[in-house]
Order: structure tokens, then sequence, then C-alpha cells
């Protein structure tokens, strides 16, 4: 996975081993990978610039660093794929090479060279300054920097790993990398033919954006000057579809959808948009539909939108469906057994959907994470499950039920291991297989920050059998509060936090947590007081870049004297999911850079943006 076109090395060119020149892979000629690694505040990111590279053509590895006295941050470089049994033997080429230039003179970093042995105990190894190879510093010229491999006399030549760049040195770090090779020998780099690459796009080319989430509608609706700032919008990024969120009557205050709310007034909003050239899909979805249970309620959206197109004038129709439904949101797909259950629900729900609206001539499309297409052997079994007689992954089984599927790739770094092209590429090679398109979705948006109260611990073997118990599994919300699961090695702790929306709450966070610990079987009077629980919670919480701000706290019984002893912690939007807050200049770069790499692929149907209002905003930011 990750590779678009191998890279072999130059041959008939023995004094040389050319591992990346970055034009052509986002994996070196080995098939390894590299990546930024940071932890907060600090932070590193690469970018393949189309603008700057040794070559009359191709990328280099832009790297941008901003290291602080807290945190940490770096570039790692793998010389054969993660996992790997068979490291590099460098024995050949006592020398590492790589050629750099400065986007400002100045700047430095460490050199580090990892065995197959060394990487459990990396902070142990040895680490050279860059200054001691390039002693005049990084220029804004390029300039060739070769580094002998017994500097680091604790590493095994003959069995080499990765090698990393660490920022340690608190300052702000620009600069530019390419031709990374081993060498046999000081001053004979070999033969060097360009690898060429691809051509970047250009201002003047089409943007890569296609699509856009709209979800707060009721301006829009009510206000045409709204509607044409949208659609000006729209044209001004390139968009030519939008996702557009739907209201719906509660029939008979059951829960399952009715009749869509103001159709006039949608059908006013459609006809605008297809007079602009906009295509319209209605959007909805709920993670509670996944489950069995509550399958009629998605069946009777599809219902209700084929029932409002069926009482519009053609102009005033949706041109689709397209259901934004997280399984993954549901208490109970933490538990491996649920999970499996839970993803076959979903997609007999997909199944069933799609059914009704090709039988009402209509598109239905779907959002999935990126992850449904696994990236590694433990995901591959975590999300491969038999329906219809087919074992495959989760992703396939969408991408085989429908004519197009939205994967949700949030990241904000195009390249990389970790990035949008990486994670994009199973689902983008699954598609071309099966002659279907994908679009590939980024974030723009931060979710405001979710309090969330635990006070309820639970030893992770015991947890499948009380959750069965509570009737919870399919469930992502109680009692008016979204419902959290935080794992770790030997609990499972479970929490209430505000819903994004909703109407508020009748019984108030503690309440709900009393009864939330009567159903687990916990009874009112046990108290959070297990002092490795808490220490594992805090851990967790400092690891997991969707946490931050652990607190220990005290919750007051209802109706009694005394407390439970419980732990307050807030759940974020993680920084490396979304663009929110790095201006549009990274957006475009990036974006650009994910189309550039995935339009490769047949499949690839554009990019998809999350969601109007922080799209807007981002692109007016600098």
């Amino acid at each position: 996975m990750g590779v678009l076109i191998f890279c072999p090395a130059a041959r008939g060119a023995a004094s040389r081993q050319v591992l990346w020149n970055f034009d052509q892979s986002l994996t070196n000629a080995l098939g390894g990978g590299y990546n930024s690694y940071s932890r907060e505040p600090s932070w590193a990111r690469t970018y393949l610039d189309p603008a700057i590279h040794r070559s009359a053509s191709g990328h280099s590895l832009r790297i941008t660093a901003h290291r602080e006295w807290q945190g940490f941050c770096g570039i790692w470089f793998d010389f054969y794929p993660a996992g790997s049994q068979h490291p590099f033997d460098a024995r050949p080429y006592p020398y590492l090479s790589f050629w750099i230039k400065g986007a400002k003179p100045g700047g430095d970093f460490d050199i580090k060279i990892v065995d197959a042995r060394g990487e459990e105990h990396q902070d142990s190894l040895d680490t050279r300054p860059l200054h001691a190879y390039l002693p005049g510093g990084i220029t804004t010229e390029w300039q060739k920097v070769t580094v002998p491999l017994a500097d680091f006399p604790r590493t095994d030549p003959g069995s080499l790993a990765r090698f990393l760049l660490v920022f340690s040195v608190p300052g702000d770090n620009q600069f530019y990398l390419d031709d990374v090779s081993f060498e046999s020998a000081l001053d004979n780099p070999g033969a060097e033919t360009s690898a060429g690459g691809q051509e970047p796009l250009t201002a003047g080319e089409a943007k890569p954006y296609h699509s856009m989430w709209v979800w707060e509608t009721r301006d829009l609706l009510a206000n045409a000057q709204a509607a044409d700032r949208l659609f000006d919008f729209c044209a001004s990024t390139g968009l030519k579809e939008i996702y557009l969120s739907v209201d719906f009557q509660n029939a008979n205050g059951s829960g399952v959808p009715g009749s869509i709310e103001t159709p006039a007034a949608y059908g006013d909003f459609l006809s605008a948009a297809h007079r602009r050239g906009l295509r319209v899909e209605a959007l909805a979805g709920a993670p509670a539909w996944a489950a069995g249970e509550h399958h009629p309620q998605a069946l009777a959206a599809v219902q209700a939108i084929l029932s409002f197109n069926g009482s519009m004038t053609p102009d005033a129709r949706f041109d689709g469906i397209h259901f934004d439904v997280e399984p993954y949101l549901l208490l109970g797909f933490a538990v491996p057994g649920y999970r499996k259950l839970i993803l076959d629900q979903y997609l007999k729900m997909v199944a069933e959907c799609a059914e009704a609206a090709r039988n009402g001539r209509i598109a239905f499309t779907c959002d999935i994470p990126w992850w449904f297409f696994p990236l590694t052997p433990a995901t591959q079994e975590q999300f491969t499950v038999t329906f219809r007689g087919r074992e495959e992954t989760v992703g396939e089984h969408v991408t085989d039920l429908l004519d197009s599927v939205t994967i949700m790739d949030y990241r904000n770094q195009a390249d990389g291991a970790g990035g949008i092209i990486s994670f994009g590429i199973p689902a983008l090679a699954y598609a071309a297989k099966v002659h279907k398109k994908i679009r590939v979705g980024l974030e723009t948006s931060a979710q405001k920050d979710t309090p969330v109260e635990f006070d309820l611990a639970i030893p992770a073997p015991e947890f499948p059998a009380r959750l069965r118990e509570t009737h919870l599994a399919e469930r992502s919300s109680f009692e008016g509060y979204s419902v959290h699961a935080l794992k770790t090695n030997g609990v499972v702790f479970v929490g209430l936090g505000p819903l994004p929306s909703g109407p508020a709450p009748t019984e108030s966070i503690a309440t709900a947590l009393a009864h939330l610990r009567q159903l687990f079987g916990a009874k009112s009077s046990d108290r959070f007081s297990v002092k490795t629980a808490l220490n594992e919670a805090r851990a967790a919480i400092a690891e997991d870049p969707e946490w931050k701000a652990f607190q220990t706290v005290e919750l007051r019984e209802p109706g009694a004297r005394q407390t439970v002893a419980a732990f307050r912690a807030v759940r974020r939007t993680a920084p490396t999911i979304t663009f929110h807050g790095l201006g549009r200049k990274v957006f475009e770069e990036e974006s650009h850079s994910a189309a550039e790499w995935l339009g490769a692929y047949p499949s690839f149907g554009g990019l998809a943006v999350h969601y109007y209002g922080s799209f807007q905003a981002l692109m007016a930011t600098p």
C-alpha cells in the first residue's frame, strides 16, 4: 500500500544506491516510507514540493519543523516497508548522502541511524549534528551532505532499519531534501539520471475540489442572498457538487423521518443551484441508523427524499441521496465481537437503502472513513466481514454496493506514510478494479471541545458481558448525553458528555452517570479510587491526540452527601486530521499535492471538503 510507481535504483551504478528522489513514489527504491513525528506543542510536517528540485523536473521533500522546549519532533525514513523482516545491508555503502537547500540560511538538526536491533531503544543510539558534515551550515543553495556510517559505532551497517532527522533545539526550520542515497566512496556518486516526475498542477489548471458538505441550511433556504453567496463560493473554488443537509418532520413522534420540512424552500434552493450548474445530493444520517432496529429510520429517510422528488418539477429535485452514518460511534464498536455484528448490520442498511434508491431511480452514496480499507494485517482482520457470501473489507463491500463512495481521508498532510495519499490509495486501487468512483474527503473544521465525565471503570475482560446486559451496544447516546468509551490495556472507562445537537438533557450529568453505573452493574456506593486505573486513564489521554486535559474530580451522588471519585477529560478534534487554523496556503498546497498523486487512479473523482462554513473561513485566511 502507498506505492504509486516503483522507483528503482540506478542500474549499473554499483557505487551508489539511490533511495529517494521524491519524484515518482511515496516510498523509496526499496519500498520504505517516511513520515513526520511529534508531540505538542512541537510539530513537524513534510511536503512534496513540485516547485523546488535539483533536477530539471520532479519534486523535493520540503521539511518544516517548529521545536519548543516541551514536546519533540522529527522525520523518520524507513529503508524497507514497515514490518519487513529484511533490513538493508549497507556494508557495501559506508556513506549515507543527501542534498539539502534552505528556505533561508541557517538551521540545524541531529542525524540518527537505527539498525533492526535498535528500533526498540532508539533513544540510546548515537546522534550526530548536521553541522558536523556541513560546517558552513544550510544555505539557500543545494549542498551535498555525506555521512560516514562509521560515525555511528553502535549501529550495525549490515542491518539498517531507518534514519531520522531529529530537531532537538528550540526554533524553526524549513529546508528541502533531495536525492537520498547510499554511496561506496566519498567523491564518487556514480551514474545519476533524472527520474523525471509528474508535472505539478498550475494555477491555470482546474481546481481539484469537486464536492462540499453543507450542514447549516436554514439561512440558505430562507435567504436568497445567502444561497447566492454559497453558489459564488462554489464557483470561485471550482466546486461542482454539494451535499445539502435535509431536515425531516418527526413522524408521529416516533423518531422515524417523515416528510422533508419546508419542501417549497428546498425546491427553490435546488432550482437556483441547478441554474448555477451545481449538482445537489440530499445529506442525512445518524450513527443509530447502522443498528438493525433503526434501519426503518434510514429507509424512511430515503423514502421521504424520493417522495419529495416525486412532488417537484425536474429542476427542483435532488440529484442523489448521500448518507453520513458512522457506526463506529456506537458504544459496542469498541468490542471486537460487537464490531463485527454492527458492521454486518451497517452493510445491510447500506444495501437496503441503495436498493430503495435504485428503485426510485436516484443515485445513492455514503461517507465512510479511510480505515474501512485497512492498511495493516491487524486492521485487515478487524474490518473484514462476510456479507452476502463474500469476505471483504467493509470499504470494499460498500464500494461494491454503490456507484460512488466518499472516503473521509481526514489528514492535514498529503504525503508521508500517514498522509492523505497513502491512506487514500487502498480505496482508489480497489475502486479502479471494480470501475467505481471515489471522492476523497478533507477536513477543514474543528469540532467544539467536548468535556466528558468518567466515573465508571470496568475491567477490560468483563466489559463485553457487562455491555451486553445494558443493551447500550448499539447506542451512541444515553439520557440526552453522548456516550464515550476510553480503552486502556486493563480497563474500559465509560463516560458522558454533551451531545453536539438536539434537546437539552432532562437530568443532570451526575444523575445520568449514576443510572449508567446501575445499568453496568456498578453500585452507586462503589468509589472510583483505584490508583492504577486512574494512572492508566491519565497515560491513555496523554498519548491520544483526540483527548486532553485529564483532571480528577469528585461527583456528588444525586440526593446524597457522599461524592464519587471520577475524572474529566476533553475530547477534541485531533490536530493532525484537520486543516483548521493552518491557513489557505497550506491547504491549497496539500490538496493540490493529493490531487496530483491520487489523480493517477482512474477511480479518483476529486476532493470533497468538509464543510461549507469552515472551508469558507479557511479560504479567507492567508
